[in-house]
């Protein structure tokens, strides 16, 4: 028990962006709860409350995911289920994230490093030369999203590490699962990438 509200105190220190009174209220959560193992930020939000996740997800989401256009306008409590689903993920430099028609298995958000993006890449400016030249992505880019909305089945397009990169992967299974009961915030987030493309 005791070791467990160690790894309790310690990801609250992690997070000590959240108001003290916040952070009270969680420790004392899973203090009557006796949480078997809190590890990471997936399992700590599934033994919350309700109102304590939509409360913390804001202060657990980094801000690379939270003013990502695609999450533009969505409550705590929405944020909240992102914080469930996302996987945070390391790549090395020169490792492919994706290749152009490989299946479309999850969106991928930037947090740290950069990739170079070559092919038909949708999020592409006007200015861009062309599909054989390459660009930049990172932190905050994302990638991925025409999959885990189902505008396309196949990526269209190559990522390649640059920098060693630190991101969230949000896997479209979860995603679909986490969502489908939810359309109205699907079709706002479906708005919201779209609009981002024009």
């Amino acid at each position: 028990y005791s070791e467990n509200m160690e790894k309790l105190d310690t990801w609250l220190m992690y997070h000590k962006a959240a108001p003290a009174r916040l952070r009270w209220r969680i420790r004392r959560h899973f203090k009557k709860a006796r949480l078997q193992d809190p590890v990471d930020d997936a399992s700590m939000i599934r033994d919350l409350t309700q109102e304590l996740r939509s409360e913390i997800a804001f202060y657990v989401l980094p801000e690379a995911v939270r003013l990502n256009v695609t999450f533009s306008g969505l409550r705590n409590g929405a944020l909240a289920i992102l914080v469930e689903v996302l996987k945070k993920e390391s790549v090395s430099i020169g490792e492919t994230i994706v290749s152009q028609g490989d299946p479309g298995v999850a969106m991928y958000m930037i947090l740290e490093g950069s990739a170079l993006v070559s092919g038909n890449f949708p999020k592409l400016p006007a200015s861009h030369p062309g599909p054989d030249a390459t660009h930049v992505l990172s932190a905050p880019d994302s990638f991925g999203e025409e999959t885990i909305f189902g505008l396309q089945e196949l990526y269209e397009y190559n990522v390649v590490a640059c920098r060693d990169i630190l991101m969230y992967e949000l896997p479209l299974e979860d995603f679909r699962r986490s969502f489908k009961n939810l359309p109205e915030l699907m079709t706002r987030m479906l708005s919201n990438y779209k609009n981002s493309l024009q």
